[in-house]
């Protein structure tokens, strides 16, 4: 805040509710036009206070006023009962409606059935899947099953050699 500026309405209305920053410490210390505006606030908001008290005094009455009944009504009834079976009935209904409408024709189901057991069985009938096919490339295999290590593989892989090609 520079000085020869006096506190803004919300400077001021800040400074009553507790929000007292140093600047306005400094300031509210130096400068009595300030100061004075704030105690003609503060007087404000008393003299507001208590006229609101009093008039609460004067115009509240010491008789009770008896609210609405909670349960004028019972909470089942059978109108009720009917309403909220027949709403249940009508989504059942709207439900099994929709379904039918939209469920796939069995001709087209069957056909989808056979192909997808059709890619099943050729995936299990594989020795190896699909993703590892380029693998069995890098390996010769022999007619008994097992993988031929004696001779490298052309890929340029490195394979392991037998003890009699290690010790030459």
């Amino acid at each position: 805040m520079a000085t020869g500026q006096h506190l803004t309405q919300k400077q001021i209305s800040a400074w009553m509710v507790g929000e007292r920053p140093s600047e306005a410490i400094q300031h509210m210390r130096s400068c009595s036009a300030c100061e004075a505006e704030v105690l003609l606030f503060g007087t404000t908001l008393l003299d507001f206070r208590g006229a609101v008290r009093e008039w609460s005094r004067e115009n509240t009455t010491s008789a009770v006023i008896p609210g609405p009944a909670i349960h004028d009504r019972p909470i089942f009834s059978l109108n009720r009962a009917f309403l909220v079976m027949a709403a249940a009935m009508i989504c059942v209904l709207a439900g099994v409606s929709w379904r039918m409408q939209h469920s796939p024709a069995p001709a087209v189901s069957a056909i989808s059935d056979r192909a997808l057991m059709s890619q099943v069985d050729d995936q299990i009938s594989r020795t190896v899947p699909t993703a590892m096919e380029p693998l069995l490339q890098l390996v010769e295999w022999q007619r008994d099953g097992h993988a031929d290590a004696s001779e490298p593989v052309s890929s340029g892989m490195v394979v392991k050699e037998n003890a009699q090609g290690a010790a030459n």
